[in-house]
């Protein structure tokens, strides 16, 4: 608590200062003079007497008659000093002097005498009030009449008089963090303090207000009611606004009547009028014995006029009751009395209603007993005009600050909310970023309270001051020692030791505009503190698997219809993808850039110190837990996909703008409660990637076309029209079906995809055939096909479409290129090859040179597995620009047709290349799947009849899907053609049967 500076009064008087002047005459009179507070100088025309020491406790101030002690000595008690009276047989010789802070006497030593208190006529130090000259020797009449004996003086002084100081309500409140504030009778021991019925200590928290000018009644013109400008000490007050924030309304009557409405509703601590049982008539009937009482304001009789029959009468408590004066002393000790005392001087039990009160001015409280009676029983009451400094300040009763505490070596994690009937911040947590250091006020449709940004730990408690410390745990910088009261709601005040710790409240506008309102003090205001049961340390930043596949891209919002903006290909530099520039965004799909995101192999672990609760011990409550808190993320680097394959570049920046660069930046990834995210560079990083022009609210989706991506910085302040950042866990593409099923291939032109010498795959206009495609790599947004026809019962083969990409190469590598697997350069085959797959499609089993041969993604020589699984998947995602029809592609190959031989290529312009197909469903398994692997037998429907290969000399049987047969007949030729219904017919070969599509 810092000690207010005390008004002294000088012995001459300064220009524009509060010092008044003390002269002989004013010390002479002993009334004034006893039991005050000086300071005291040496006059430098009478220095000390060579062979006089002062001694004991204290000191006296430097020589000079026209010297005042400064703000420094002011505080010092040692430099204080009380006067008291020395008499001799009744007369009034002069004083001594007892130091404030050791309570002893100046002491004089001269020769072996010591010279240090009075005591009859013993030897002493004393002063004389008219030479003012300190003496020593006997104090009797004859030393009083040598005092003008100059050479019998130890010193000349000079006495600068310490008043009372005057305290307002700012200055009490401001004891105890402006909260409010308790007083208990300093006479009295603690544990005897609840014998004393002092409602100053016994009401709950006692909060001061200071009404600087007369608050008058709206009707003030007829009932004459206001209260009048004073401290008024209330125990209770309304909710809503504060009475500092209605005290800053500029309109003066709007002001005037929302401090009338407030103190209406207060509960106020006033002197009765009545009750007086303590004292006797005679002290009743001089305003002496009155004891404390609380009352409403709205029952408060507050008229101010002059007319008589309209002041106070019976019972009345008038406001003027209620309306007090503090002043405290040098040794922080406080008197308490009203200004003005309405009182009824007849006993309680006789009083009637129109009975007048009269009104005494001046009357200060102290502690009186019951007369009469036989009991201990003491009370706070009226007295008389002077002020008897009796109070000292208590610290109110706060929460136990281990209360706050979790033991067994627990984190103690609270959010905080808002209760107030301010709207902008009622119902709000609080919420602070990881950056820039400022706090929030956000709403619960904004907020998350397992994010570490509206999650405060405790990291200390002071019990001497019964503070408790919380620490943001996204930005430990921001913390704050508080003291917790609490309220009768279950809600709690607190107050800040920091008293200008502020925030913002967030509002949402009717427009969806996220704005700052003006800053808040925190101090003071009433919160929830809800305990945190469970501490996530990776909340808040992405924790996803390694190589996740993500589309970068700014929106206004996430939602299926809002346009959205997507990183454009930066083109290529001759064959070399053009890295030398700065990525920009376009609003097609077709053409972009994906990204995987590679996951650090360890997160990054934060630890911070916390506090937990020992246990009832004498010395030690609490202990410091050096690493305990953790906040833990993953950083990814963001490779860029194009058309499905790794480019082998990453997301970097250059100069405030984002290229791609084989040097990889490192990202956290951190999600905003709008679906949004933050991709920066540290946990507490103050930009993040946006596109440029980003907060251009009026500008269209035309307007962004080509912005580069950029680096900006964060902000709270959200407009609706912000064009935000986003990571969607799903491509922009769209895939066929993740599922595995029965298809047709059928392109544009009206061919389908066949099958041409059991091995290539051709366009043939009359011949479809039905594909079973097996959906792989479902976990990807863009998920993996396996596309299959035929079926071999015996050995449970297929026939898979696969890209002879590696078989390109090797002939290459061995010089033997003969074209054997490409269609011209650069475009390779499109062929099928027998294989058997494995039942959770991981793995194929085929041969390979004639060697059985296992394939998988990832080879493995010790268990005989290859790679090069990838070369039979495929994604079939659907032209953005042609409604229902599908390309497919592998790893930047696109699946492509040359007069209608099909190949894969991945020349530049590959996918305006690509074959556009409708891929038609057909029920289980009516695709004209059906080829017998081992035996070449194929089945397949064209119009008007179905077409058999392979099954010279079999059995072939066909009927309509009821049963019907329509064909039974022992086919002669490799090729035959057999008429049949259109619509579903099953075909049986030798007794295997399929189902197939008539046209």
């Amino acid at each position: 608590m810092n000690k207010k500076v005390l008004t002294l009064c000088a012995g001459f008087l300064l220009a524009g200062s509060a010092f008044t002047t003390v002269d002989a005459e004013t010390l002479a009179d002993a009334a004034k003079v006893e039991n005050g507070y000086f300071t005291v100088y040496v006059n430098n025309s009478k220095s000390i007497k060579d062979d006089a020491n002062i001694g004991g406790s204290g000191i006296l101030l430097g020589d000079g008659a026209a010297k005042q002690a400064s703000d420094e000595e002011k505080k010092d008690l040692a430099n204080i000093w009380k006067v008291q009276t020395v008499t001799s047989n009744g007369t009034t010789l002069g004083y001594k002097l007892i130091n404030a802070k050791s309570n002893a006497a100046l002491s004089v030593k001269v020769g072996d005498i010591t010279y240090d208190t009075f005591e009859g006529n013993d030897e002493a130090l004393w002063f004389n009030v008219a030479s003012q000259l300190g003496y020593f020797g006997k104090a009797d009449k004859a030393s009083a009449a040598a005092s003008t004996n100059d050479a019998n003086s130890v010193w000349r002084y000079n006495l600068q008089q310490i008043n009372p100081e005057d305290v307002n309500a700012d200055d009490l409140n401001e004891l105890y963090n402006s909260i409010g504030f308790n007083m208990i009778v300093n006479s009295v021991k603690e544990e005897k303090q609840a014998t004393i019925k002092n409602l100053f200590a016994t009401s709950g928290r006692v909060l001061a207000l200071e009404v600087s000018a007369d608050v008058k009644s709206p009707n003030n013109a007829t009932d004459g009611a206001a209260y009048p400008d004073g401290t008024y000490f209330v125990t209770s007050t309304p909710t809503g606004k504060t009475w500092a924030e209605i005290c800053k309304i500029t309109d003066a009557t709007e002001k005037n009547n929302a401090q009338y409405a407030f103190l209406e509703a207060c509960t106020f601590i006033a002197v009765n009028s009545v009750e007086n049982d303590i004292n006797s008539k005679a002290d009743r009937e001089a305003g002496a014995g009155f004891q404390l009482t609380t009352v409403l304001g709205r029952d408060l009789q507050k008229y101010q006029g002059t007319v008589a029959a309209k002041q106070p009468t019976g019972r009345d408590i008038a406001v003027a009751n209620a309306c007090f004066s503090v002043k405290k002393d040098v040794n922080d000790k406080y008197a308490i009395g009203l200004e003005t005392f309405w009182f009824n001087k007849a006993k309680a039990a006789d009083i009637q209603d129109n009975d007048a009160q009269i009104s005494k001015p001046g009357y200060w409280l102290n502690v009186t007993e019951k007369v009469g009676e036989d009991n201990d029983d003491k009370y706070l009451t009226t007295e008389g005009a002077t002020a008897k400094y009796i109070f000292s300040m208590k610290d109110l009763a706060t929460t136990s600050v281990y209360s706050w505490l979790k033991n067994e070596k627990k984190m103690s994690v609270y959010n905080i909310q808002f209760v107030s009937d301010n709207d902008d911040i009622n119902g709000k947590y609080l919420f602070v970023p990881a950056y820039g250091n400022k706090a929030y006020a956000k709403g619960v449709k904004f907020t998350d309270i397992n994010m570490p940004e509206t999650q405060f730990i405790v990291t200390d408690v002071d019990a001497d001051n019964n503070t408790v410390t919380f620490t943001n745990r996204a930005n430990r910088a921001m913390n704050e020692a508080v003291k917790i009261y609490a309220e009768a709601d279950g809600t709690y005040t607190i107050a800040l030791e920091n008293k200008n710790g502020e925030f913002a409240p967030l509002n949402v506008l009717n427009n969806g505009d996220i704005k700052a309102q003006a800053d808040v003090k925190l101090h003071g205001l009433r919160v929830k503190i809800t305990p945190v049961e469970s501490v996530d340390y990776y909340y808040g930043a992405w924790n996803v698997d390694n190589g996740e596949e993500v589309t970068l891209l700014f929106a206004r919002d996430n939602t299926p219809t809002s346009n959205k903006l997507y990183v454009k290909h930066p083109g290529y530099n001759g064959s070399n993808l053009d890295i030398s520039e700065t990525l920009k965004v376009t609003n097609e799909v077709a053409g972009t850039l994906q990204f995987a995101l590679k996951k650090s192999n360890k997160p990054v672990v934060k630890t911070y110190g916390y506090t937990y609760y020992l246990g009832e011990t004498d010395k030690e409550q609490e202990k410091w837990e050096a690493n305990g808190d953790t906040i833990a993320y993953y950083t990814y680097q963001l490779e860029a996909y194009y058309e499905g394959e790794p480019c082998g570049y990453y997301l970097h920046l250059n100069d405030g703008k984002y290229k791609l660069s084989t040097d990889a930046d490192n990202f956290i990834i951190k999600d905003n409660e709008d679906g949004s995210v933050q991709l920066i560079k540290s946990y507490d990083a103050t930009n993040a990637v946006v596109v440029d022009g980003w907060k251009q609210v009026e500008q269209t989706i035309s307007y962004f076309e080509n912005k580069e991506i950029k680096d900006a910085l964060l902000t709270q302040e959200m407009a609706a029209n912000y064009v935000k950042t986003y990571l969607n866990l799903e491509s922009p593409e769209v895939s066929l079906d993740p599922k595995s099923t029965y298809v047709t291939f059928k392109a544009e032109e009206g061919d389908y995809i066949t099958m041409k010498d059991d091995r290539d795959a051709v366009l043939v206009s009359d011949q479809p055939l039905t594909f079973r495609v097996f959906a792989t790599d479902t976990e990807r947004e863009v998920p993996n096909f396996l596309v299959s026809t035929g079926w071999n019962d015996n050995t449970k083969e297929r026939m898979f479409l696969f890209n002879p990409k590696d078989s390109v190469n090797y002939l290459v590598a061995e010089g033997d290129y003969d074209k054997a697997y490409q269609w011209s350069e650069g475009i390779n085959k499109a062929i099928f090859k027998s294989a058997r797959m494995a039942e959770s499609c991981d793995t194929l089993y085929t041969t390979i040179k004639g060697n059985a041969t296992a394939v998988a993604t990832v080879a493995d020589q010790n268990k005989n597995v290859q790679g090069g699984l990838n070369y039979f998947k495929y994604q079939i995602i659907e032209d953005p620009e042609n409604e229902g029809y599908y390309m497919i592609r592998q790893n930047g190959y696109f699946l492509t047709s040359t007069n209608g031989r099909m190949g894969f290529t991945k020349k530049q312009g590959a996918r305006s290349l690509a074959v556009r197909v409708e891929v038609d469903n057909v029920e289980s398994p009516t695709a004209n799947e059906s080829i017998n692997a081992a035996n070449n037998v194929v089945v397949a429907g064209v119009n008007g009849a179905i077409v058999v290969k392979g099954a010279e000399g079999k059995n072939v049987i066909v009927s309509t899907i009821l049963g019907k047969v329509v064909a039974n007949e022992v086919v002669s030729s490799d090729n035959a053609q057999i008429a049949a219904p259109a619509g579903i017919v099953v075909v049986s070969v030798d007794g295997e049967s399929f189902k197939v599509v008539v046209k």
